[in-house]
Formats: C-alpha cells, structure tokens, sequence
C-alpha cells in the first residue's frame, strides 16, 4: 500500500489537534499565559512618566524653619536620647531643645533622656525605639572639642552614600518638596533644625552670652534643566519578560515530544512506517497556530494600551512570531537529551530564561546618554554571536524596538529597522537562522545520542553513503547462500520444498547483548539465532519470560540494532536504515506492553494508524469498522483508550496491527490479558489473514503455539528448536 507523507501528516495533525482540545487547560496556559505578562508590561508603561519634565531656573530661598520644611510630628510627645550623663552636657541639652522649641512652635520641648555613655544609650534604643526622635552623642570635654554627633531612627534618615540625586527628583517648582525629594530630607526630618539649635547652645557657652540670637540660615534649592526619565529599566524588563512569556509554551511543546517517546509511541509509530517529517511538522504547525494566536493578541494589547505608541505594529507582531518559530525548533532540539516528560518541561522552560539573561550583559554595561542615545560596551560583533540563542535574539530585539518607540528616534518602522551599529533587522534575521540552525541540530541529535530505542548512529553518519543509500550487499549474499539444515540436525525439522521459494524472513547468526547494572558485564539477550519464517504461514516464537522473544522483534522491526548477525525482511537488510524505512511501510506490529493515547478513542487510534499505513480516505472508515469487528470492540470504539479493560487493550493493539492490510506482521504475546473466547476469536481471524502475509508471533502458552501456528521456533536456553505442528 502506498505510505504518502501528506496522509500521514494530515492524520497525524488530527491526532494532535484532538488532543489539544482534551487538554483545555494545557491549551489555554499556552494561549493566555504570554497575554497575562503583556498585561503586565502594559501597566507598567502607562504608571511610568516618560514625558519629558521642564527645567526650572530658580527657586526661592527659605529661612531653616520655615514652616513648609518642617514637620514638628518627629518632636512632639518624643524623647531625645542623650549621652554622656554629665552637668555641662545636661546644661547644653537643655538649652538646645529650648532653641528646637522656639524654632519649631511646640508647646512644650521634648523630653530629654540621658544615659552614662553610647553603649547603654544604644541598648535602650535597640530595646523600644517606637517613642524616639532623635539621639546626642557629645563629646565635649569643656574646652576645645566641642564635637557631637546625631543619629535619627533609619525613617528619617538620609542617604549618605553619594552626594548625587536623580534629576526627576525636587520638581514641586518652589523646593519645599516633601515627597521624591532626596535632598530635603534633613530638613524635613527635623535634622537640621536639631543641629542648628545644638551649635547655638555651643556658641553661647564659648561666647559666655546666654542671649546670643539663633544664626539666621536660609536654604535655597539649586537649578533644575530639562529632564527627560531614564526608561532603559522598562527596555530591560521587557525584554526578559517577553522571553519568560513564551517560556510555558516551550515547556508544554517539550513536554509533549518526550511524553510520546517516554511511552514508546513515537517509536510505534515509526516501526509501523511514520516518516520523521510527518512527525516533527505536524507538532510544530499545531505550536505555530498557538503562537500565532497568542502573539496576535499580544499584539493587540500593545497597541491598544500605547506600549508601542510610534511603531509598526507588524514589525512587533513578527518579532514575537520568529521567536515562536525558533522555540518550536528549540524544543525540538532539547527531546533527545530527555527520557522523563515531567523533568524535561521544566528544564527546557528554565534553559530558554537562563539563556535571555546573557542579554544583560549587554543592557546593563551601556550608558544612556543625555541627548537620548546610547553608548555600548559590547561590540556589534558579540551581539550578533550572542544571537545564536534566540531567547537573547527576541531579548535585543525587544529592546531595540522600545528604544526606537521614543518620538526622537522616529518609532519603530520599515525606515529605522536598518538604523545604527547593530540594526533591529539584525535579531530578526538572526531568529530565522536559528530556527533552521536548531532544526539540524534536532535531526542530528535524534539520530546519534544514545536512547532507550532506535539505532543511534555514528557523529559523522551523514558523510557516510551508507547513510544515504542501501547497504548491506554482503550479508545479503551471504544470508541467500547459507542453507540451513533439512532435517539432518536433530532439533530442526526439514523444510517442505514448496516453501523454500516463500522464505520472507532469515535470519543468520543473529545476537544481542545487553550490559548488566549490577556485574557490568556483558548478557546475551539472543545468542546466535538462525532461523527462517515463511510467507502464508503463521511462525510462534515460544520461550519462557526473557527468553529472547521480544528482544528479537525489536531487532526485525528496527527499535534496536543486533550486536552481531544480520537479517533480512523480503529480501531487504535489516540493518540498512533506507532498506528498514521500506520494511516499516508494510510492517503491523503488536508490541509486548499496550502503546496508547489516553485520550484517543479505539476509532480514532485506527484513524491515527491507518493514514500511517497508506489506507485511502475513502476506505479508512470501512477498514476501521471492520477491524474493530474483527477483534470484537466496535461497540467501544467511541470509549477512550484510558478508560478501557486491559484485555480490551491488547485488542485495540492488534487491530491497529492489523488496519491497512500489512504484509509483515509482528505480535508480541498479544493474547495477554485477554479472555478465552477473546483468545480463540483473534487465533480464527489470524489464520484467516495469514494467506499471502507473514507472520510473527510471540507466546510462552503452548497450547496457542500448537493451535494457531504452523511452524514453531523454541527458544529455551539461546538455541532455537524448530518444530511444525
């Protein structure tokens, strides 16, 4: 039957598509989640001031105590701690919170409380700080020091490690600023007027004049230019928060890809013909629909909330679009490295941050200039390398889009997306590159990182023509000219002449060893197994559990390689990858454990399965129904897979064994778990199809073996005896 890529691709899509739908949750994490961090961004840009503020030529000057500047709350009712405890300290911080007193209004001073030295008076403080306003620390000793210090709770204290501030700061116009004003906070706080009024008392005492007048001390705010707010926040921000976005569905995406091969469906599908294309497209067209939708919603927000207000909205949209496009890929290319879906999703999602935060390096080492330009420490040259990981691809890209948002770098267009060292077009590009760049590194590192499944193939397998073409002549001319013993061995019986010409499988010296955890040694699975299956006939594999049955199916069907010996299926090479693609187009196989969607039903698995094989659209209906007849589960063929018996299961295997009237039949133990009438009905239909078709079945139950097969191979201790019935 005629295996076409776009049947299996279509069917395959529908497959997906359904199970989407079944995971609405999953779907609308996927959809919404990027739309709830574009949210987020959007209120942040509309609470940020990004207009640009006036300058201010000049402010009044007001005297110390001006009222605007004071805030008497921090005195009144409080204490001021005092040390040391002596009669000329007492004698000064008395007089100086007599001068706070006049200075500030209050009915009455504020409590002073002394103690011995500063270490008590810290204690004290440490202890109940809830009704201090200030502390004194002198250290007078009558003559000419006359030094103190003053500490105020950490509330009202001022920043004391650079003498700078913000320019968007102390812009109430008349410098009596209250709040956002870094600079008045000793005069607001009541600092200054406590100093003001310590040194008074100080001068009175050198003075000797108890009268002496407060100094008269006037403050006066300096100057303010045109300032326009330092957005480079928001540009950072932004970025890394459009890449976290997206993180979700790089996690479901890869999440998906390795619960398929965690189950061994993905492999089931190929050893039944399913090509890789079919397979890896059809994933990355239903992610490309998700991302579509979301990013255009996204899209959307921005525009409608003026996150973009001087940009093409198209250039945003294709922006969020390719990198959608290269996390596809991305995840693609992460499936191998993984055998667990639940730790791969995870890891995957936190690989594409980690990643976005190389980005940093380059925002967090530039400067911003006043003009409103920019000033990199990273070369153009780095940029373009640091690119190669598209989460810092979409990261530069966003952030080159805010910056040329603002009015006046003329907004993000199809004019300014060549504007500057390192353009916006670069990251964009750079986004295609890497999508197809993960793309070939996803096929090169499905086929040579060790798995549980599948032959892995050597780092340099496509330099080699074997790769490309059939291989194998010599064990092929070897397998046609060995004969095999007719009767003059005593433990395998001749061979009727009419079917030598029907001889479909051989097999010649085959092995397989597996390395044991516990000596590290290597164990022969299969142990130079020759045998040869016929065409019409129905040939048993008997043995006990681990005899050997299912390893030698895996090897016929391609899930993993023999140690030795070679093969051959209708007169092609088992170990030839071309020639194996072309014995898995006409293969039906029944593995030895149930591969299934949980939530696919019985006739949608013969859908899935049937289109694989090559059945036409217009017999795919009336082939499902009859093989669900023939295994007797039509009546459940709505029931999903998830909620049916095991026996049931096992039939819904064979059936998808049997759909698309395969030439080569493998079934592994598939009477397990079934009950006996169930057993005898699938012996009739077996024996009915078994004309023209070969074959293969496993069983450790003798009474199967001698009713349905016609020609029996015994694998008790690794040599095969061979036996009709």
């Amino acid at each position: 039957m005629q295996v076409s890529f776009l049947g299996q691709f279509k069917a395959l899509m529908k497959k997906n598509i359904l199970l989407k739908k079944r995971a609405k949750r999953q779907f609308l994490m996927e959809i919404f989640y990027p739309v709830y961090f574009g949210i987020i961004l959007s209120v942040i840009k509309l609470t940020t001031k990004t207009d640009t503020l006036p300058s201010i030529p000049f402010m009044n000057a007001r005297t110390l105590d001006n009222n605007t500047l004071q805030n008497a709350n921090n005195f009144v009712g409080k204490n001021i701690l005092v040390s040391p405890d002596t009669t000329e300290i007492r004698t000064i911080a008395t007089d100086s919170v007599t001068i706070l007193q006049q200075m500030l209004n209050l009915p009455t001073p504020p409590t002073l409380v002394y103690y011995a030295d500063k270490n008590s008076m810290d204690t004290a403080y440490s202890a109940d700080s809830s009704n201090v306003s200030a502390g004194l620390i002198f250290y007078y000793d009558g003559q000419t020091n006359s030094s103190y210090a003053i500490r105020t709770p950490h509330d009202n204290a001022a920043d004391t490690t650079s003498w700078i501030r913000q320019q968007g700061q102390c812009r109430n116009g008349d410098g009596t600023d209250t709040t956002n004003c870094d600079a008045n906070k000793y005069l607001n706080s009541g600092f200054c007027l406590l100093q003001a009024a310590v040194d008074t008392a100080f001068i009175r005492i050198q003075t000797g004049d108890s009268s002496y007048p407060r100094p008269d001390i006037s403050v006066q705010m300096m100057p303010k230019p045109a300032y326009t707010p330092d957005t480079s926040y928001l540009q950072t921000i932004s970025s890394i928060y459009f890449v976290i976005a997206y993180s979700p569905i790089v996690s479901y995406l890869t999440t998906n890809l390795v619960a398929e091969k965690e189950k061994k469906i993905k492999e089931s599908m190929k050893m039944m013909g399913l090509r890789d294309s079919a397979f890896w497209l059809s994933w990355g067209l239903v992610y490309l629909i998700v991302i579509a939708i979301s990013t255009a919603i996204i899209t959307i927000l921005m525009v409608a909330t003026s996150f973009f207000a001087n940009s093409n909205a198209l250039i945003f949209f294709l922006i969020l679009f390719f990198y959608g496009l290269s996390i596809i890929t991305f995840s693609y290319m992460l499936t191998p490295f993984f055998d667990k879906a639940r730790s791969a999703g995870g890891l995957a999602s936190l690989m594409s941050i980690i990643f976005s935060c190389l980005y940093l390096i380059v925002s967090l080492t530039r400067t911003m200039l006043p003009s409103g330009g920019v000033v990199y420490s990273v070369s153009p040259g780095v940029r373009w390398l640091l690119c190669i990981l598209s989460p810092v691809a979409v990261a530069l890209a966003i952030d080159q889009a805010i910056f040329l948002d603002k009015p006046l770098n003329g907004g993000m267009n199809f004019s300014t997306i060549s504007d500057g060292d390192f353009p916006l077009y670069a990251p964009l590009v750079m986004l295609l590159v890497d999508t197809l760049l993960y793309f070939f590194l996803a096929a090169y590192l499905d086929n040579v990182i060790p798995g549980e499944f599948g032959a892995r193939q050597k780092p340099w397998y496509f330099l080699m023509p074997s790769y490309w073409c059939s291989k194998g002549d010599d064990d092929l001319a070897l397998l046609h000219r060995v004969e095999y013993s007719e009767g003059n061995e005593e433990f395998v019986e001749s061979v009727p002449a009419e079917l030598k010409d029907k001889t479909a499988v051989r097999l010649l010296d085959i092995h397989k060893e597996f390395k044991s955890k516990e000596t590290n040694e290597m164990v022969p699975a299969v142990n130079g197994l020759s045998l040869d299956i016929y065409e019409g006939q129905v040939t048993c594999l008997l043995g006990h559990n681990g005899a050997g049955k299912t390893t030698l199916v895996n090897m016929l069907t391609g899930l993993m390689p023999p140690t030795k010996g070679t093969a051959s299926i209708l007169g092609l090479n088992i170990t030839s990858g071309v020639e194996m693609q072309k014995i898995r187009s006409m293969t039906g196989i029944c593995p030895q454990h149930n591969i299934l969607f949980d939530d696919l039903s019985c006739i949608e698995h013969l859908h899935v399965y049937g289109a694989i094989k090559g059945v036409p659209d217009s017999r795919l209906s009336s082939e499902t129904d009859t093989a669900l007849k023939n295994v007797d589960l039509y009546k459940e063929r709505n029931t999903f897979a998830k909620n049916l018996s095991g026996g049931q299961k096992r039939k819904l295997c064979v059936a998808i064994a049997l759909i698309g009237d395969p030439k080569i039949i493998f079934l592994d133990e598939p009477t397990a778990g079934m009950d006996p009438y169930s057993r005898r009905h699938l012996w009739s239909i077996l024996k009915e199809k078994k004309e023209g078709r070969v074959i293969l079945l496993t069983t450790h139950f003798m009474d199967e073996a001698d009713i349905l097969a016609d020609r029996k191979a015994i694998l008790p201790t690794f040599t095969v005896v061979v036996r009709c019935p």
